[in-house]
């Protein structure tokens, strides 16, 4: 089985707005559901659209994944992935297709491994979530990540892609449910193919670069999402700032967090934890009972007060 190169989606740095929310319920769905799964192979087909399987599959867990993955396997044991079934399709004269099947023992965390990459492509209605590009698709369903690649992008390849996927979430039978924490999100200008679930800070650091150190004490308890927002002043068409919320286990941990945050990144801040930044753009760290809201490039420093207050709403709804 050949190893699968690591796509990594290009990250844009220009200044925005950051937040990061910390709640104190338990970060849930981080454990596998209740019942055995299937056995991932039972998902894919025999066959389609006459490609039949060209080999043994493959078949890895997170200790093995670096032997499929090139560069990737990180970014899927960041979501607790517990196993991978990759089989090749083919037919006599068309390019291959490469099928990957990931159980990433919840929803939250298929819908983690998802959202990994810009998500720009048409819907192809296949799961809960999915997006096609050429001869490429990817959905997420229940507690599946799948990701389907053909050889070469053909309108044979296209259609063949297409069937394969949408067999697959007709064979997983469950539907799961996008983390509950994405409404708190803010609508008004939200880039939704630009939305990422994480757990850890060295997942964060490769979504949004903000330091070395631990500063919000991220670990294995807690689980966020960052969000795109689009520049309104500019008609929407320019990412803007970014929205980053997180769920932690206790209160005390949420306000442990912020004062990290505000000594080791904004320690200049006022007593609402506001500061300008050297660059010249705004930022701010706030605690709210269980909730933490960071922003991180804002504009003026009014946009910090809407933004936190659209959260606030949110909660409470």
């Amino acid at each position: 089985m050949c190893k699968r190169w690591f796509r990594i989606p290009f990250l844009l740095t220009v200044g925005g707005l950051v937040f990061f929310l910390i709640t104190a319920a338990p970060p849930a769905g981080l454990s596998a559901p209740s019942g055995d799964p299937p056995d991932p192979a039972s998902l894919l087909p025999g066959q389609v659209l006459g490609y039949v399987p060209q080999e043994k599959d493959g078949v890895y867990t997170a200790d093995t994944l670096y032997e499929l993955l090139d560069g990737g396997a990180e970014v899927y044991r960041s979501f607790h992935v517990r196993r991978v079934v990759s089989r090749r399709y083919g037919k006599p004269g068309a390019p291959d297709i490469l099928a990957d099947l990931f159980d990433m023992g919840s929803s939250r965390d298929a819908f983690g491994a998802y959202h990994h990459d810009i998500r720009d492509g048409r819907d192809a209605t296949a799961g809960v979530e999915s997006d096609m590009a050429g001869s490429s698709l990817s959905f997420w369903k229940d507690r599946y990540f799948v990701s389907l690649v053909a050889l070469a992008d053909t309108p044979d390849t296209r259609r063949a892609v297409l069937d394969l996927g949408r067999e697959i979430a007709a064979k997983i039978r469950g539907t799961g449910e996008r983390p509950k924490i994405l409404r708190l999100l803010p609508r008004s200008g939200l880039m939704k193919e630009r939305v990422s679930y994480f757990h850890d800070w060295t997942y964060l650091n490769t979504r949004h670069v903000i330091a070395d150190e631990n500063l919000l004490l991220l670990d294995e308890e807690t689980e966020g999402i960052l969000a795109r927002y689009r520049d309104e002043a500019g008609k929407g068409s320019r990412p803007s700032h970014l929205l980053l919320l997180v769920r932690y286990p206790t209160k005390e941990r949420a306000k442990q967090a912020v004062e990290k945050f505000l000594a080791g990144y904004l320690p200049g801040a006022d007593r609402r934890g506001i500061a300008r930044r050297k660059e010249g753009k705004w930022a701010a760290a706030q605690a709210a009972g269980d909730l933490v809201v960071v922003v991180l490039d804002a504009a003026e420093r009014p946009d910090i007060g809407k933004m936190v207050s659209e959260v606030r709403r949110a909660r409470t709804r």
